[in-house]
C-alpha cells in the first residue's frame, strides 16, 4: 500500500476504500470511558497492597468498574464491524479482508512496538508477582 491509499493487487492499482468519516461520538465516548475504567482498575490494583482494595465502598466501586472490559470489547467489535455491515446494507462490495487487516496492523503495530521499546529501555525493570503473591523486581 502506498501513501496515496492505493493497493497493488494482481498487477493493477486499486483504491482502498476510505473510511466513511461518520463517527458515532456517543459510542466512541462510551468506549473511552470503558477503557478509562480498565486503566483505573489496573492502576488501583497494582498500587495497593495485595488483597486490599481500600475501604469497602471503594472496593465495591472498583469491582463494578471491571465491567469496562466487557463493554470495551463489545463496543470495539461493533465499531470494527460497522463498515462491513454498511457495505452489505448498501449492496456494494466491502473492502477486502486483506486491505482491512493491513490497515489495522498499520494502526496498531507502531504504538505496540513503541510501548514495548519504552518499557524495555526506559523503565528497565518489571515487577511480577510470584505464586505466593509476593512482589519481585526483575532486572
Amino acid at each position: 500500500m502506498t501513501q496515496e491509499g492505493t493497493l497493488r493487487q494482481e498487477g493493477t492499482l486499486r483504491q482502498s476504500a476510505p473510511s466513511s468519516g461518520v463517527r458515532l461520538r456517543g459510542v466512541e465516548g462510551l468506549r473511552a470511558l470503558a477503557a478509562s475504567s480498565i486503566v483505573l482498575v489496573h492502576v488501583w490494583g497494582f498500587s495497593t497492597p495485595v488483597g486490599t482494595l481500600g475501604s469497602r465502598g471503594i472496593g465495591n466501586a472498583l469491582s463494578i468498574l471491571s465491567v469496562g472490559v466487557t463493554l470495551f470489547f463489545t463496543l470495539s467489535g461493533f465499531l470494527l464491524y460497522r463498515p462491513f455491515a454498511a457495505a452489505i446494507a448498501r449492496g456494494v462490495p466491502h473492502s477486502s479482508i486483506t486491505a482491512y487487516l493491513y490497515n489495522r496492523v498499520l494502526r496498531i503495530a507502531p504504538a505496540y512496538w513503541f510501548i514495548l521499546a519504552f518499557a524495555a529501555l526506559v523503565i528497565g525493570a518489571a515487577s511480577v508477582r510470584s505464586a505466593s503473591l509476593e512482589l519481585h523486581t526483575v532486572t
